[in-house]
């Protein structure tokens, strides 16, 4: 998988299943690193606004969405392909450019996203 897909988990034993999640680093950079994944939820009041999408900014956001670095992730992007393989998650259509920019710009302003997320980022040059 690449930068700017996204897709939804399909296991219903989790509460994955309901978010949509997309890959902010770039795995095809250097392929020891970890693939760094967020995933987006209802934005309300007491969510970190530091990235807020809207309706058409992807087909999936029905309603302003709040990016969650809170929860962000890093994952082994071939066990991503696996899933995928498996059938285990549900590609979406990939992120445009300049929404893909605005999360990765998030991401080095957010104060919530986890520090070895965040180093992936920098190690990449995808933020400061």
């Amino acid at each position: 998988m690449k930068a700017g897909d996204t897709f939804t988990f399909v296991d219903t034993a989790v509460d994955l299943h309901r978010h949509l999640w997309a890959i902010i680093s770039d795995p095809l950079i250097d392929v020891a690193d970890p693939a760094i994944i967020v995933n987006f939820t209802t934005y309300n009041e007491g969510k970190d606004p530091t990235c807020i999408l809207h309706v058409g900014d992807h087909p999936f956001i029905r309603r302003p969405t709040g990016v969650d670095y809170r929860n962000a992730i890093d994952v082994s992007n071939a066990g991503l392909e696996a899933c995928a393989n498996r059938g285990q998650v549900v590609l979406q259509e990939p992120l445009k450019p300049e929404i893909l920019h605005r999360i990765r710009q998030g991401a080095a302003e957010s104060r919530f996203i986890p520090e070895g997320c965040r180093m992936v980022l920098v190690k990449q040059g995808l933020i400061d």
